[in-house]
Formats: C-alpha cells, structure tokens, sequence
C-alpha cells in the first residue's frame, strides 16, 4: 500500500532467524511486540485497538490464550487491510487460509511472529 518496489523487496529480504528454547511465554511476550506496532497503524486508520483475551481462570499463558489472541491480532490485520484498501469491495475471505500445521515447538512460533513484526515495523517506518 505504500513504499512500492523498493520496500517489497526490503520486507521479501527478512527472514524467520533460528529461534531455540522459546516457551509459550515467550510467545506470548512477541504477540505483544507485534501487537504494539500493529495499533500504531489502528491508530492512523483511525481504527479501534486489537482485543485482548485473558484467561477467565487467571492463567497467563495457555494454548488457548495465545490461539485467541491470534485470531483476534488476525481480525485486526484484515480490518486494517480492508480500510486501507483501495479497492474495498473485494472478498477478503482466502486472507483467513491458515494452513495447519504438525511437528511445530513454541521456538516455531516465536520465530515466525517475531518475522511478522520486524516486517511490519519496515513497513511502518517507510
């Protein structure tokens, strides 16, 4: 949407760096990160900040508190796409495609939000 060949390329450059030992914790600590640049961009779309779930037993870190939180960053990226689009009435349904994955570890994860983060902080600051 806005820094054209050059910035594609910048952003098709950074890769998922090798990410050992993380814990669902760790997870969750980057899906804040992302999360943090994410609203800066809410907040120049004008659009509200991304819902947080929180455990209704009190605990921190589940699988299911990082799954929900997921959808709910996901829901606010589609949200952001479509706002900023100029072409607002096409479908955006195959931007939910989530392939499922087996064999991954938290390390796994942690590598790919931290990948998503750094991608959009270059597309932030261009």
């Amino acid at each position: 949407m806005k820094g054209g060949e050059e910035l594609k390329s910048r952003i098709a450059g950074v890769f998922a760096g090798q990410s050992d030992g993380k814990i669902p914790g760790d997870v969750l600590t980057q899906t804040d990160e992302f999360r943090d640049v994410l609203e800066k961009l809410l907040g120049q779309l004008k659009l509200a900040k991304v819902q947080v779930y929180k455990d209704p037993l009190g605990r921190k870190v589940t699988p299911g508190v990082i799954y929900v939180n997921a959808g709910y960053i996901m829901d606010s990226i589609i949200l952001a796409l479509h706002t900023a689009s100029p072409s607002q009435d096409k479908p955006l349904g195959d931007l939910y495609d989530v392939p499922t994955a087996t064999g991954k570890t938290p390390s796994d994860v942690f590598g790919l939000v931290s990948l998503a983060t750094r991608r959009l902080q270059l597309i932030m600051a261009s």
